[in-house]
């Protein structure tokens, strides 16, 4: 069974259990900071609450929810964050929801089912629909994406990476 939680205080270890497991897979999603003890965990978890809540934002950004979904041994399995509305930056790339699943636990069906929780979170803020992107050669975000009933839009190139990006709404 598995549960989506916001982040908390108490799941620093398996927090940085999931950081190894992205480095042991060279992926370096997370800088070194988490682990050379420049890493303040406390204000890490501080500043999700008040980006949750439209607290101190950065220029830029909109008010956004952060969950993690954990199993029954409260392992991190994937992050999954909801802008509560667009931004201004992400009405092209990046859209309402941004996700990931940590690499140990990939092509086990966890992606579907974490967004299909997030979609269950954004009814709850009265959202009607959200967007969501994918890279084009991304086949596993596309498969879940899909899978929970996007709509693919349309197709464009992305001014950061030059690569083809796929954007898909989801009628909530």
């Amino acid at each position: 069974m598995v549960n989506l939680i916001e982040p908390d205080i108490w799941l620093k270890e398996k927090f940085i259990d999931m950081i190894k497991d992205y480095n042991n897979h060279k992926e370096n999603t997370f800088n070194s900071d988490y682990f050379n003890g420049n890493f303040d965990f406390e204000a890490y978890i501080k500043d999700h609450h008040d980006m949750s809540n439209g607290v101190c934002l950065p220029e830029g950004y909109v008010p956004s929810t952060e969950w993690w979904l954990i199993n029954d041994n409260n392992n991190i399995i994937g992050t999954i964050r909801l802008r509560h509305r667009l931004a201004e930056k992400n009405h092209l790339e990046g859209g309402h929801i941004g996700y990931d699943i940590s690499p140990s636990y990939r092509g086990k069906g966890y992606g579907k089912i974490l967004l299909k929780l997030a979609l269950d979170k954004a009814k709850g803020f009265g959202m009607e629909k959200v967007l969501i992107t994918c890279d084009f050669d991304n086949i596993g975000s596309k498969k879940i994406i899909e899978h929970n009933g996007g709509n693919l839009e349309n197709i464009i190139i992305s001014k950061e990476t030059s690569k083809e990006v796929l954007r898909y709404w989801i009628r909530l």
